[in-house]
């Protein structure tokens, strides 16, 4: 029995002795796995930045115009914002329109979504101290209209406009053709809010 007693203390001794060595021989070839770098974020206009531009890509918007239609004062462009502009009608028919490219010249796709299109609000008032009537500026509001449209015939109304890449729209406001609307006196009309959301991909 004594003899098995000390087999047993060997063999104990033996197994002690081969786990140390395995961790020191573990120890021995392990590594570390190191990865060093830099990362600038960049400012967000180097990613995302749509703007429009005029067809020749300058900020200086031709005015279409159609009938007796005159433009009073050239647009102004500033980011993804066409305003300012003014415009003198002078009978139904009359019509100015511009056409301009939207522009990605950012990093990453954007999404042109025209079924979120606004079509703005017209509001007409009567000149002050005129005398055309409330009346008369609202039958003239119902016979004016606005719209955006995309001008080539693109397949969907949702599209992926590439880092690079460029869309022309067309823009209008018309007195419509057959109005029988008659003022008395000057209106002002104002024209608010006709957009189209352009997001990130």
């Amino acid at each position: 029995m004594e003899k098995n007693r000390s087999i047993k203390i060997y063999i104990m001794f033996a197994l002690i002795i081969s786990v140390i060595g395995l961790s020191i021989a573990y120890a021995a070839f392990s590594s570390t796995l190191t990865i060093e770098g830099l990362v600038t974020v960049k400012k967000t206009t180097d990613a995302w930045n749509i703007g429009i531009e005029a067809l020749d890509g300058t900020t200086n918007l031709t005015p279409i115009l159609t009938g007796n239609a005159k433009e009073v004062t050239a647009p102004t462009i500033s980011g993804t914002t066409i305003s300012g502009f003014e415009a003198s009608f002078y009978a139904p028919g009359d019509a100015i329109a511009y056409e301009f490219n939207v522009v990605n010249n950012g990093s990453v796709n954007a999404i042109l979504d025209e079924t979120g299109m606004s079509d703005g609000l017209i509001t007409c008032i009567p000149k002050e101290n005129g005398t055309a009537t409330e009346a008369e500026a609202e039958d003239l509001c119902g016979d004016l209209i606005s719209f955006l449209q995309e001008t080539d015939d693109i397949i969907g109304e949702v599209q992926v406009l590439a880092p690079g890449e460029k869309r022309t729209f067309h823009f209008e406001i018309a007195w419509k053709e057959g109005s029988t609307v008659e003022i008395s006196d000057d209106v002002v009309v104002y024209l608010d809010g006709l957009t189209m959301p352009i997001t990130q991909e």
